[in-house]
């Protein structure tokens, strides 16, 4: 049997199949992969790995940024490349400052004005300044 794989990625960064060969049938499944990449990310959480699928992609990682900004990015179009070609989930860590914090907010409603408010009854505004309703 003919060899299926071959590494072609040297130095450089991307996503290489390093498929299980079972010995009695040839290569196992590839249908069914998985991922793990560490990289830069608009969203998403920090303080521990998480999974990405196809489904979940945009919504738990943000919009992509350009490679142009930083070569960080590049972990983004990784993912889509991988999810694309067949992975059903990458498990995902994010690169983050030393001083970044998990913050909240506590969002009250004024029902009686209809707006929203921070826990400290301040009104939570839009791009333009207006009190979001």
């Amino acid at each position: 049997m003919p060899n299926l794989f071959v590494r072609q990625i040297g130095e450089q960064s991307g996503i290489q199949l390093s498929p299980t060969v079972d010995r009695t049938d040839g290569v196992a499944g590839i249908g069914d992969q998985t991922a793990a990449i560490v990289g830069s990310f608009t969203r998403g959480r920090f303080d521990k790995p998480f999974w990405v699928d196809a489904q979940t992609l945009r919504a738990r990682l943000g919009l992509p940024v350009s490679i142009a900004k930083s070569l960080l990015n590049e972990a983004y179009l990784h993912i889509y490349e991988a999810l694309n070609d067949g992975a059903s989930q990458v498990l995902v860590s994010r690169l983050v400052r030393e001083t970044a914090t998990n913050d909240y907010v506590i969002i009250q409603v004024d029902a009686a004005a209809g707006t929203l408010q921070t826990e400290l009854g301040e009104p939570l505004l839009d791009q333009n300044n207006e009190p979001l309703t």
